[in-house]
């Protein structure tokens, strides 16, 4: 968006520039930790035996084709539902960390999951970044104590995380 960006992304390129992308948002899984009411993407429109996690191999796939179309891609965002609950997000995120044309990489959470420290391990790369939404009005004290200690262990791990403190306001109708 501006001059000294634009320059970045032609030295990293090394090429004219084909197609730039701001923001790619790349759908994991249309399964949530939480039944949000009015969620943002309708999750909870579908019943939950119909709700699915996106197949990995096509995934991988779509990424390679995107990337090798596009000169740059300023921020990828592996989506959901909750994209934690993908059993396979670090090797799509790591995937997409390899990709010398994408920027930042910034998983959306609601924080509310539970995966193994070697699995989130392998989502440190320099350019990923995880951003816990604030549900807290919304969420069981008993929620609220998970949310908090997957930030801890996120954060105990040597990711990167930003925690938001406001509730995301395109969730209110």
């Amino acid at each position: 968006t501006c001059k000294r960006q634009s320059n970045v992304i032609y030295r990293i390129c090394d090429n004219k520039e084909k197609l730039y992308i701001n923001t790619l948002d790349v759908y994991l899984t249309q399964k949530c930790s939480l039944a949000c009411k009015y969620c943002y993407i309708y999750t909870n429109s579908y019943p939950k035996e119909k709700r699915i996690h996106f197949d990995t191999e096509q995934i991988l796939r779509n990424v390679d084709v995107i990337c090798d179309a596009a000169s740059y891609i300023k921020r990828m965002v592996p989506f959901g539902g909750e994209p934690f609950l993908h059993p396979e997000i670090e090797v799509i995120v790591e995937k997409m960390a390899g990709k010398r044309n994408v920027g930042t990489i910034e998983i959306i959470s609601n924080g509310i999951f539970s995966k193994p420290d070697e699995a989130l391990k392998r989502l440190k790369h320099d350019n990923v970044r995880i951003s816990v939404s604030n549900y807290n009005h919304t969420l069981s004290e008993n929620l609220i104590g998970i949310r908090k200690e997957n930030i801890k262990r996120l954060q105990n791990l040597g990711l990167n995380v930003m925690v938001h403190n406001d509730t995301p306001q395109w969730r209110k109708p």
